[in-house]
């Protein structure tokens, strides 16, 4: 049999709402809309990456005026792409260096203010049974060293996940939060930045809290942290120059990425939340290869086929700390394999096993000669992922499930209204997407108003990624195709980052489709230019003096004679994430704005009448001396 894919249901029911859209009101005279659309840029010009990612980051580390682009490339060596403008070039060797890891999201920022981007890599610990140490990659005139330890930012036992730089304390010097995974003696952290070392707070209630990325958010004019972790995410604020309160545990769910950004056009910052899918997989690869991807937690899961053998099975992941040869029983005999890669006949594999019942996890793989099919049961007492290759030199055929139900996507993504996170997730018309678990947030049509970008996927195979265009007014309808941005039919969605990678006012998306583990974990890294339509736009790259060079938590509201936006410089971090840190608006048809920041250290600056359709540089200091146009790209100061 066939096993059915669930790929059009959650897209069918958008569809259906797209007719609502289309005949109701007039249209928004804030701007011309026009369809968004993207175009794959190619390989010759993008990246020559396949494989997995699980972080990725934009910085211009070389100060150029190109956004560039690092990805994490978990299990392997990072890679680092160098922005030429109109492609991206592989300078890993050059500037980076070499070395693998259990590298997860990572972010860039000038933490020492001396003009440069410097990038923070967080590694894992080997499911916290091993030890692996953060990275500090401080640029050093266009060379990345490592200098973690020296600094205090290596936590060797930290589980890390994604950081989030900040001014906690308000000093002009960037901070660290490090989000760990579970494990007692390593939880997560806030890191104080010095002259030279960050220091450990220890006195913050972080310390037996484990959470997985952070952002920032307003509450009215107050700037909060919101730690997304267990057991529920939580909203802190600062209490002192060195102190972290809790305000209060949040009644939201914990998501795989959010997103802060005014959705309805309220002047409020809203939260957007998704969820992946986490849901088993089974699929047909061909006619003599069945590939299986199994979350195991209690429940055991069943894979029945037909096929004469002999058979090949390929188990992952195979280490020490996931399977084992010990944990596979094989036929009457209980018989263990050699490696997690092996043959089978099917009279070596007759009968059943019988596996003691201490076993807190096993796969037991048997044939029926009865029923003239093979059987692979699968159980863990705690949660566990089981991939599964099956390969025969004849027909599969038959191929059954019990105790799961595979291929329907999972997963939810939920919109809270700022800042009484009230749910208008019905109301937007997003209730019926699932399975997606990354999410990119702009303004992709230049109309004034925010769009969404979700990278989509079942736990081992890819889905066509969606794009929502924002109506104006905080609901959304679903632009055919993803606007020509689908994705990959290889490997699995992992993440998506918005980049203006030719500044031409046009956001732009990377998106990695290295999810996962292997074998499914074999996407590409794509670069999708957005093609666009004729509105206005305007682009702000701050420089602090006073706060800190970046202006990491600046507030900033342009007006224009069709309203105001908002926006929060929050590094453009989000899960395993970090879009660009370029202050993006789309101004629809108004050709002229009026712009106010407000600085972390408290300054505030006016502007009136600022140009249009160009990227500007502000500096903190007087109005009246603090714009400019930034330099073109390339150009010296």
């Amino acid at each position: 049999m066939r096993l059915p894919l669930d790929f059009s249901s959650p897209l069918i029911l958008l569809l259906a709402s797209l007719a609502s859209f289309c005949c109701t009101g007039d249209q928004d005279s804030r701007s011309f809309r026009g369809k968004i659309r993207f175009e794959e840029i190619q390989e010759d010009r993008a990246f020559d990456l396949v494989g997995a990612s699980w972080g990725l980051a934009t910085g211009d580390f070389d100060n150029d005026g190109w956004m560039d682009l690092y990805s994490s490339n978990h299990g392997s060596k990072p890679s680092l792409f160098r922005n030429l403008g109109d492609r991206f070039v592989d300078v890993t060797a050059l500037i980076l260096g070499s070395g693998r890891g259990d590298f997860h999201g990572a972010a860039w920022a000038d933490f020492d203010n001396d003009g440069d981007q410097d990038l923070l890599q967080l590694v894992g610990a080997g499911r916290g049974q091993g030890h692996g140490s953060n990275r500090l990659m401080v640029n050093r005139s266009g060379r990345l060293k490592d200098e973690a330890a020296e600094r205090g930012v290596d936590d060797p036992l930290g589980r890390g996940r994604t950081p989030l730089w900040l001014d906690w304390n308000g000093d002009g010097r960037l901070d660290a939060l490090i989000s760990n995974a579970p494990r007692q003696e390593a939880p997560s952290r806030l890191l104080l930045g010095g002259d030279d070392y960050f220091m450990f707070n220890d006195s913050t209630p972080l310390q037996p809290f484990n959470s997985q990325h952070a952002g920032m958010f307003l509450l009215g004019k107050r700037l909060v942290t919101i730690v997304f972790g267990k057991p529920a995410p939580q909203l802190f604020q600062q209490s002192s120059p060195s102190r972290l309160s809790t305000a209060r545990a949040l009644d939201i769910p914990m998501p795989s990425d959010w997103a802060v950004v005014d959705l309805d056009g309220n002047g409020q910052l809203d939260l957007i939340l998704t969820k992946g899918s986490g849901t088993p997989v089974v699929s047909e690869v061909g006619q003599r290869q069945l590939q299986a991807h199994l979350p195991l937690v209690g429940e055991e899961m069943v894979i029945e086929f037909a096929t004469p053998g002999p058979v090949t099975f390929e188990l992952k992941p195979a280490s020490r700390r996931w399977w084992r040869p010990d944990h596979v029983w094989i036929g009457s005999r209980g018989s263990h394999p050699s490696r997690m890669q092996f043959t089978l006949r099917n009279e070596k594999a007759a009968g059943h096993p019988t596996v003691p019942v201490e076993e807190s996890k096993s796969i037991e793989i048997h044939y029926d000669s009865d029923t003239l099919t093979w059987r692979v049961a699968a159980r863990a007492q705690d949660h566990e992922v089981l991939n599964l290759i099956v390969k025969s030199e004849a027909l599969i055929e038959r191929v059954q499930v019990y105790g799961f139900s595979p291929n329907v996507a999972g997963g939810w993504i939920r919109y809270f209204s700022g800042p009484s996170f009230r749910d208008r997730t019905e109301q937007a018309l997003l209730s019926e997407i699932r399975g997606c678990g990354s999410i990119g947030a702009g303004d992709f049509d230049n109309d004034g108003d925010i769009d969404l970008y979700l990278v989509c996927s079942y736990s081992g195979m890819n889905r066509p990624n969606i794009l929502l265009e924002n109506s104006g007014r905080g609901s959304f309808k679903p632009v055919t195709d993803a606007g020509h941005a689908a994705g990959s039919n290889d490997g699995t969605g992992d993440r998506v980052v918005v980049i203006d990678f030719d500044r031409d006012g046009l956001l732009d998306l990377v998106v990695a489709n290295g999810g996962g583990l292997r074998p499914f974990n074999n996407g590409p890294l794509q670069l999708f230019r957005n093609r666009g339509v004729g509105n206005h736009w305007l682009e702000i790259e701050l420089h602090g003096t006073q706060s800190n060079r970046d202006g990491i938590g600046t507030r900033l509201h342009l007006d224009t004679d069709r309203g105001r936006q908002i926006r929060l410089a929050g590094a453009g971090m989000h899960a395993g994430s970090q879009d660009q840190s370029t202050i993006h608006f789309g101004l629809g048809r108004a050709n002229a704005a009026r712009l106010t920041i407000e600085w972390p250290s408290g300054a505030t600056q006016r502007m009136s009448s600022v140009p249009v359709d160009k990227v500007i540089h502000v500096r903190e200091s007087s109005p009246t001396k603090s714009l400019h146009q930034a330099r073109a790209p390339g150009a010296l100061e």
